[in-house]
């Protein structure tokens, strides 16, 4: 057998179908502070998770800096049209409270920093692991192409 056929052997033991998968989640949100509901989970990404905190990108004029906002989380992809903000004790996504702590602006969108100050603990440790464990995966990919 062949170097190269050895090579594409050992590829392809790397590659499973949860490697293509796609990991996302959909969050909307309330601003407690003004009273107003963002429920146009298409415009606000992740773009960082972090230890008691997530990192958001999304339209400007919803929130500024010190003001507090509930959000919920929702396993993408989400097929459900918000009419309203639900309640968050009989969603079945993960709500959080959390206060904006960093707000930086730019032409088009606004990138804050939620610090939670309410949170169910373990099931944010699940959504982070999840994303975490993607990483892995991914880097394992990759390093074994590049070998």
């Amino acid at each position: 057998m062949s170097n190269d056929a050895t090579k594409k052997t050992l590829l392809s033991d790397y590659l499973n179908e949860n490697d293509y998968k796609e990991l996302g989640h959909s969050i909307i949100l309330r601003n407690d502070t003004s009273g107003v509901s963002y429920l146009q989970f298409e415009d606000i990404q992740i773009t960082e998770l972090k230890i008691d905190s997530i990192c958001l990108s999304l339209p400007r004029n919803i929130c500024q800096l010190g003001h507090n906002i509930t959000f919920i989380i929702y396993d993408s992809p989400l097929k459900k049209v918000f009419k309203k903000f639900p309640n968050i004790d009989t969603t079945n996504g993960l709500p959080i409270i959390g206060k904006v702590v960093e707000f930086e602006v730019d032409d088009e969108l606004v990138h804050i920093e939620l610090k939670f100050t309410q949170f169910k603990e373990h099931s944010w440790n699940e959504i982070k692991g999840d994303y975490e464990q993607q990483q892995i995966r991914i880097s394992t990919l990759i390093s074994e192409v590049k070998k």
